[in-house]
């Protein structure tokens, strides 16, 4: 009867530490996701930063044509260019084209933090699930030693019992 409360804690202990080990690497195949979703942010981050930069350009660059068209329109029309309420128009386009580039970039850079802050988050979602994993293991480890010196622990208490007893001479 001693060697089966032996052989019975020997299976829990083996179970405990398939079960540690099942859980490690589940941690780790979730700290690999959480690593390639942090690689898919920045990626989306640095993307984000470019096609802001790509539309600022293109704003620019219609905000150039704009102006130089009321410069031809107010030099065809003869009016003094170099002061007075034209001078002022086109200044007034200057710093609304200057506003609206400013306002891609700024939106751009808005939408790249919010990458950025995934990344962050995805980062340290990995290092959570490998510390899960770790901690599953060295748990289902500590579990299965507590198992095996229950058993032995029983199945020596079992023997002095049968001892007590009278019953020494048999095996258990």
């Amino acid at each position: 009867m001693g060697h089966l409360a032996v052989a019975a804690s020997a299976l829990k202990a083996g179970g405990e530490v398939f079960g540690g080990i099942s859980q490690y690497e589940a941690g780790k195949a979730q700290s690999q996701i959480a690593k390639d979703n942090a690689a898919v942010a920045a990626r989306n981050a640095e993307l984000t930063m470019a096609a802001g930069e790509q539309d600022a350009f293109n704003v620019g660059l219609k905000n150039r044509a704009q102006m130089g068209a009321i410069t031809a329109g107010q030099g065809a029309s003869g009016l003094d260019l170099s002061s007075g309420s034209s001078k002022d128009v086109r200044d007034s386009q200057q710093a609304l084209g200057l506003f609206d580039t400013m306002n891609v970039r700024s939106n751009a850079a808005r939408e790249a933090f919010g990458y950025k802050v995934k990344e962050r988050e995805f980062k340290n979602e990995a290092s959570m699930a490998r510390a899960r994993g770790r901690a599953a293991l060295a748990g289902s480890v500590l579990s299965a030693a507590g198992s095996l010196a229950g058993g032995i622990s029983d199945a020596s208490g079992m023997k002095t019992k049968a001892g007590d007893a009278g019953m020494a001479n048999l095996d258990f």
